[in-house]
């Protein structure tokens, strides 16, 4: 999961695409990499992360040669993130004193330990 501070950047496709290409590069060794995104077209079905999954296929560096970037159907986009975010909200209550950017790290980490 990537978590930044939305003072210093928001949820548009440039964030998005900038935490793609991070996993693609320092997470993925396939040369097929399978997507699954909702369909917002603000974060995942635009023009920006087409032209990135371009750039991820034509460059040498990088062992993907192939994306499938599958959307699925509204109302229909229950991906495990979604669980995932639940599960911090339930975790936030046992935190009232949430202030800071780190401050939601420390949530999200103790969410993360009930999970496993």
């Amino acid at each position: 999961m990537y978590v930044w501070n939305e003072s210093l950047g928001s949820r548009g496709p440039q964030e998005i695409g900038s935490c793609i290409l991070r996993y693609v590069k320092n997470v993925v060794t396939s040369t097929k990499l399978v997507m699954y995104s909702d369909q917002c077209g603000g974060q995942n079905r635009n023009i920006e992360v087409a032209t990135l999954c371009n750039y991820i296929v034509a460059s040498p560096s990088i062992t993907v040669e192939e994306i499938d970037h599958k959307f699925l159907l509204s109302g229909h986009s229950y991906l495990t993130c979604d669980q995932d975010f639940g599960l911090i909200e339930k975790e936030k209550k046992f935190h009232p004193d949430v202030h800071l950017p780190n401050d939601w790290i420390t949530v999200i980490l103790s969410a993360r330990k009930k999970t496993i």
